[in-house]
């Protein structure tokens, strides 16, 4: 095994032990924010545990917009806000069914939720779906790139 191929393996498994991915389904085309699920601080908390592991200058990451890139972690109130009155009229037809079905309400308030987390899940999966192909992800083998130059290599 040359050693290009054990920082790769490395920085895999750092990734891995850091985000809790399985390594097996951590590869180099793995993208940290769509595949793996990095946002918000713990992609902070990543890069700077990354730059202790492999000597990376830390000051290099400052030409990464962490906020384009990974995001805000938990969801602001009025995104909230506005979530919740979007959600609103999906929510009762499976109320409705219920009602139809002559459920008890402890029975139709739990139905009416699960429909809501499958909307939202489907939702979701089509907003994954239109960022599949972005060019501005962050992937593993960007990582391999940094710990071999010891600093961040910018994408031009």
């Amino acid at each position: 095994m040359n050693q290009n191929s054990q920082l790769a393996d490395g920085v895999m498994r750092f990734v891995s032990t850091q985000t809790g991915m399985p390594l097996h389904k951590v590869s180099l085309e793995s993208r940290l924010v769509e595949d793996i699920g990095l946002a918000g601080d713990d992609a902070t908390e990543l890069f700077e545990a990354f730059a202790d592991e492999f000597g990376i200058d830390p000051d290099s990451f400052q030409c990464l917009d962490f906020k384009k890139h990974f995001g805000e972690e938990g969801v602001p109130l009025g995104t909230g806000c506005l979530l919740m009155a979007i959600l609103c009229p999906f929510a009762v037809p499976f109320f409705w069914i219920t009602k139809y079905l002559d459920m008890p309400e402890w029975i139709a308030i739990p139905f009416t939720v699960l429909g809501l987390i499958a909307v939202l899940f489907t939702l979701g999966m089509i907003y994954s779906h239109f960022r599949r192909d972005d060019p501005s992800s962050i992937r593993v083998s960007d990582l391999v790139e940094a710990a071999q130059a010891k600093r961040w290599v910018a994408r031009k």
